[in-house]
């Protein structure tokens, strides 16, 4: 692939902090030299302001080659890194198979570097001039990947010929054009204005080179220009980027439509998407269905043989039936006219017999009754007459009939070939509708792409977060082992200390039993001891009873027995 970046096409950023300085642009890499430990370089295809672009090989698989872009600058600070990473945030916001992707990036020296999808193929400034139907096939898809930029709020800002490449695409006949170089891109509200100055829009040529706020229009005109230059290259207007005079030219004056009488037809169109006033031109989704003009007039000749195909030979058909129909209408008013003719000279003939015999009949009436089978034989010959010359005007009436008829038949012919024309015009109006619902249906196309390529993404998202989530399940099941290895832990001591429990218990209820023997040996002799109370009580009444004097006056007794 072919991405040479030549001084007359590198391109001049300005922003809210001037004017970027341009260094010396030195080779930083050598052939053979190993990249992110993965890509060889093998031969340098070009270099600019801002960076290098060399062919590498993949060494991690086998004939795998990537275009290799390494960055002039070195970022030395975290906004010098986020400021190299612009590139490769813009081209991951778009997923469209016309805008060119990145593989992978790193840095080697503070310089970022990150690989490309290598094409085989040219760019479109090599490829020029092109046909009208080849020149719709590509700015069609190319038109398509610009709409998908500026759906994701973004600004290409350098669209050109040396900028679209046609990809030779494995298993395609057709070359796939691609959309490369973002490295001036912008989102939709930064005030960073770059581009090629002969593909300037006049907005960016109005306020050059002061910063400007730019929309998506101006990435519209420098799609539409391309087009125009490479329809006819050899009327393409340049602009010089310090030409004060074509800088104003290019903002006020409209630019001329291609001039060859082949491309003329396309005037009114390049009008609307060259316009100066940003808003008369058509989004980039609007520009995918106008480019069906580009091959209009093949269209309507091919759409003119197809209706033929079908509807020709109807039309062949009736005016085949119309011409006999006439024809057989012309003879038949001609016979009847000689028939009529034939009558009347019949009819004349029997009324001059009439005559004659009349006069026959006067001058022989003296012979009448001699000559009453004569008379009679005449007058049989006058009904004859007369009855020829009803049938004649039976047949003059039949044939006008005729005539009619034929005349109403032709009537109904051109009817009917009315109504044909009405139904190609209502065939043609169902090709344009077709043609509007084919259009609707290539942007159904583009738009299922980008939504496959998104689901791809969300697949290989949901790969790393199933990869993910496996190694957390081998952690938590290292985790599960580790609580179980502790349970187990936990339960021999915990079978260790209900033992140990039982030993206690065992030795409490030992305790326990000796402790109720005790209290049962203390109740026996408190038992023994009140019952030798008692004993003595009794003892001490009864020897107090045989003590006792026989004066009826007791002693006084000690009330505290002796025991």
């Amino acid at each position: 692939m072919s991405v040479d970046v030549p001084e007359a096409h590198q391109v001049t950023v300005l922003s809210q902090g001037g004017t970027a300085t341009r260094a010396e642009v030195t080779t930083s890499l050598t052939p053979g030299e190993l990249v992110g430990d993965r890509y060889r370089v093998v031969e340098l295809l070009g270099a600019g302001a801002q960076g290098e672009v060399w062919r590498a090989e993949d060494v991690e698989i086998e004939g795998h080659v990537v275009a290799l872009k390494i960055l002039a600058y070195r970022a030395t600070s975290p906004e010098g890194r986020e400021q190299a990473m612009r590139e490769l945030r813009m081209l991951a916001a778009v997923n469209h198979p016309s805008v060119v992707q990145f593989k992978g990036h790193g840095w080697l020296g503070g310089r970022l570097w990150f690989a490309m999808p290598w094409y085989e193929g040219r760019d479109l400034e090599s490829a020029m001039p092109l046909d009208r139907a080849e020149a719709r096939r590509v700015f069609e898809t190319l038109a398509g990947g610009l709409a998908a930029v500026h759906a994701q709020g973004l600004r290409h800002q350098d669209i050109k010929p040396s900028n679209i490449f046609l990809a030779k695409i494995s298993g395609l006949e057709q070359t796939m054009p691609v959309l490369l170089d973002f490295g001036v891109a912008a989102k939709e509200n930064e005030e960073l204005v770059a581009g090629s100055p002969d593909y300037f829009a006049p907005e960016l040529a109005a306020g050059w080179p002061t910063t400007a706020h730019l929309g998506p229009e101006a990435d519209v005109f420098s799609l539409a220009l391309a087009l125009r230059n490479v329809l006819e290259p050899s009327t393409a207007p340049t602009v010089g980027a310090f030409d004060k005079e074509s800088l104003t030219q290019r903002a006020t004056k409209p630019i001329a439509p291609p001039a060859s009488s082949d491309l003329a037809f396309l005037a009114p169109s390049f009008r609307r998407w060259l316009a100066i006033e940003p808003a008369k031109r058509p989004t980039a989704r609007e520009l995918v269905d106008e480019l069906v003009v580009l091959t209009a007039p093949e269209d309507r000749s091919r759409e003119r043989r197809r209706l033929m195909r079908r509807v020709g030979p109807w039309a062949l058909a009736v005016l085949i039936l119309g011409a006999v129909g006439g024809w057989y209408a012309w003879k038949s008013v001609v016979d009847a006219r000689k028939q009529a003719a034939a009558d009347a000279a019949l009819r004349d003939e029997a009324t001059q017999r009439a005559e004659e015999a009349s006069s026959s009949a006067a001058e022989s009436a003296a012979r009448a009754a001699a000559s009453g089978a004569r008379a009679e034989d005449a007058l049989r010959r006058l009904d004859d007459a007369e009855t020829q010359i009803g049938a004649a005007e039976g047949n003059a009436t039949a044939m006008r009939q005729a005539r009619d008829a034929l005349r109403a038949a032709l009537r109904d012919a051109r009817t009917e070939l009315a109504a044909s024309q009405t139904a190609l015009a209502e065939t043609q109006a169902q090709v344009t509708t077709l043609n509007g619902q084919l259009s609707d249906a290539q942007h159904t196309l583009a738009t299922t792409r980008s939504e496959l390529d998104g689901a791809r993404s969300s697949l290989s998202t949901a790969s790393a977060e199933r990869d993910q989530a496996r190694a957390s399940l081998a952690t938590t099941t290292t985790e599960r082992d580790q609580a179980i290895a502790d349970r187990d832990q936990a339960r021999a001591a915990q079978a260790a200390s209900d033992t140990a429990t039982a030993s206690a218990r065992s030795d409490l209820d030992a305790e326990r039993a000796g402790r109720a023997a005790d209290r049962d040996a203390a109740s026996a002799a408190q038992a023994d001891l009140q019952q030798r109370v008692g004993a003595l009580q009794a003892r001490v009444s009864e020897l107090q009873a045989h003590a006792a004097p026989t004066d009826p006056t007791p002693a006084p007794s000690d009330p505290s027995p002796t025991p």
